[in-house]
């Protein structure tokens, strides 16, 4: 793995399989759009650090599938969130995901406003 981070390419399979050494592992990657948009400032070769994050996303779906103690989870951003260009972009990685993937919503629209007025709001003066 460190060879990998130092040259800046995205690890294969093989060598994220040695990482876990086959213990259960939970991988959890919380607003992956985000880390593309800093990776494409970084010249990689003859790409950018997005791509190589791309990559990697790839290798983990393709051992989380071939492995039965390993679960990927990750969150994306909608397309109209802050990081929404980027959301479109993994549209392949999301694709290429579907088969496998379990879609949860935490809250719905309704939820969240009730959600912020709750956190941010000791109380709340009906208009």
């Amino acid at each position: 793995m460190r060879g990998s981070d130092e040259q800046r390419v995205s690890p294969g399979t093989s060598v994220m399989e040695r990482l876990t050494g086959g213990q259960p592992t939970l991988i959890v990657l919380d607003e992956i759009a985000r880390y593309l948009r800093a990776g494409k400032a970084t010249v990689v070769g003859n790409s950018d650090l997005a791509e190589q994050v791309v990559a990697f996303l790839f290798s983990l779906m393709d051992l989380a599938a071939a492995t039965s103690n390993l679960v990927f989870v990750y969150s994306l951003a909608s397309a109209a969130d802050t990081f929404g260009e980027e959301t479109t972009e993994l549209h392949e990685i999301i694709q290429a995901s579907a088969r496998q993937e379990r879609v949860l919503s935490p809250s719905t629209d309704v939820e969240i406003y009730n959600i912020v007025k709750q956190r941010l709001f000791s109380s709340v003066i009906p208009i």
